[in-house]
């Protein structure tokens, strides 16, 4: 994660929102990287979202989940849970994730 961060690889969260689900399937061996990336930014978005924004088991988290079921513009349901634009977090998150540490703190 350090590295894609520091290569400028680590996937945008909009674009991680927006992301079909056949980006994350390997079918042939020239989509593995492309998985690989969508994997990386998705373990990286929940670890923030659970461990920072403590959304895990929070009905903010269940509106999100069963506004996306309800066909809601994945864009906009995000802004929803996390108080703003997906850009606009953007900064927010990678200075988290530039922040944390291998035993999973901040250094706080």
């Amino acid at each position: 994660m350090r590295t894609a961060i520091k290569d400028g690889k680590l996937l945008p969260v909009a674009d991680l929102i927006a992301a079909e689900p056949r980006k994350f399937l390997v079918a042939h061996r020239q989509d593995q990287q492309a998985s690989d990336r969508h994997y990386l930014a998705s373990w990286a978005l929940a670890f923030h979202l659970t461990f920072e924004k403590r959304l895990l088991g929070t009905q903010k988290l269940a509106d999100y989940v069963a506004a996306l079921k309800r066909g809601a513009d994945p864009q906009a349901a995000f802004a929803e849970l996390v108080g703003k634009t997906a850009d606009r977090f953007e900064e927010e998150h990678l200075l988290y994730l530039r922040k944390l540490q291998p035993n999973g703190t901040t250094g706080k």
